[in-house]
């Protein structure tokens, strides 16, 4: 599966002159080049990095970061996508939850659900019956299967 997948992207890699394609991976997964795509690696933010990005984006930065120190996922604050996703967090809620996977499932709650309806967008869709909570379910049951 994954070989013809990969010879799937560099073929259409090839026929593309006007777009783009970002493909991501966790490190440990990237295993082979694939043909026509550079790689780029995120690095781990600093802890001077992660407090520059709470001063311009927390409501509380000060609060958000001695919470954020008590709690037994403050090591996932130093990829930015999740840092990013703690304070929108916490800006909303005024708290972040002590266990990870509460914490996790709010996140998932705020991709599929909280960011459209903060910027107002309605997605028309096919699968229009598949509302916010069949979603959630469907995540549950795929990712324990």
């Amino acid at each position: 599966m994954r070989p013809q997948l990969e010879k799937s992207l560099t073929k259409l890699a090839h026929r593309l002159d006007q777009s783009k394609i970002i493909l991501s991976c966790r490190t440990g997964d990237y295993v082979t080049q694939i043909n026509g795509f550079n790689v780029i690696e995120l690095c781990e933010l600093t802890a001077a990095q992660i407090e520059t990005f709470t001063d311009k984006w927390s409501e509380n930065p000060n609060l958000f970061l001695l919470t954020l120190d008590s709690l037994p996922y403050k090591d996932i604050s130093n990829r930015p996508l999740f840092l990013a996703q703690l304070v929108v967090l916490f800006n909303n809620y005024g708290y972040l939850p002590e266990q990870a996977s509460d914490v996790y499932r709010m996140i998932i709650r705020l991709i599929i659900e909280d960011w459209d309806m903060q910027r107002h967008i309605k997605r028309s869709s096919k699968y229009a019956g598949f509302t916010s909570e069949k979603k959630l379910i469907f995540l549950q049951v795929f990712l324990t299967n």
